[in-house]
């Protein structure tokens, strides 16, 4: 999918949200989801950062 591919259907979905739900409830998917985000992209930068350690410990323990 490219980048604008994903944006059109983001933004989509946003204006879908927005006329069919009543101002609080958008309010409060607004922020869950803000939320989720913030959790997910945290879990993949410790993810990436337990590759680099992997990584960087099966180059020191490999025989010179």
């Amino acid at each position: 999918m490219r980048p604008t591919e994903l944006n059109a259907i983001l933004t989509a979905l946003t204006n879908y949200f927005y006329v069919s739900l009543e101002e609080r409830t958008f309010t409060n998917l607004a922020i869950f989801l803000s939320l989720l985000s913030k959790e997910m992209l945290a879990m993949e930068a410790i993810r990436a950062l337990c590759r680099i350690e992997d990584m960087a410990e099966k180059e020191e323990s490999k025989p010179p």
